[in-house]
C-alpha cells in the first residue's frame, strides 16, 4: 500500500489499539520483552505502520515500547524490526492480510488516501 503525501496521524495509540485488537493482544504485552511470535510480529507490525503513517523519528517509535516497559528499543532495534516484518510479510500471507486490514481500518477511520489497487483482493 503507497499513502499519499502529506498524510500522517498525530500520534500513535490508534495503531497501537488496532494492532493490538486485530492479534487478541494487551497493550502492554505488545511491548513485553518476549519475542513469541505472538507478541513480536504485531510489535513490528506496530513500529512499520507508525514508521509510514506519523512524523515519529524512529528512536520515537522506540521510545514508545520502552514507555510502556522500560526496555531500551533504539533506531537501531526499530530498523531491524521494520527490515524483518516486511520480509515476513513478503512470505506469510495471513499476516500480511491481517496488516492490511489493520492499515485500511485506520485509513478509513483517519481518512488517509491509500493505493489499494494492490491488496484490494487479498485484504478479503
Amino acid at each position: 500500500m503507497k499513502q499519499t503525501k502529506n498524510n500522517t496521524l498525530q500520534n500513535h495509540v490508534s495503531i497501537l489499539n488496532h494492532v493490538c485488537e486485530e492479534f487478541g493482544i494487551t497493550n502492554d504485552e505488545i511491548f513485553a520483552k518476549t519475542r513469541r511470535r505472538k507478541f513480536l510480529y504485531p510489535r513490528q507490525l506496530f513500529e512499520m505502520l507508525c514508521k509510514k503513517h506519523t512524523k515519529y523519528s524512529l528512536a520515537s517509535i522506540g521510545f514508545v515500547g520502552n514507555a510502556h516497559t522500560g526496555i531500551i528499543r533504539d533506531h537501531a532495534t526499530v530498523i531491524n524490526s521494520i527490515s524483518s516484518i516486511e520480509n515476513i510479510l513478503s512470505q506469510d500471507l495471513p499476516l500480511r492480510k491481517a496488516a492490511n486490514r489493520i492499515e485500511l481500518n485506520i485509513c478509513n477511520k483517519f481518512k488517509i488516501k491509500l493505493d489499494i489497487s494492490i491488496v484490494k483482493e487479498e485484504v478479503k
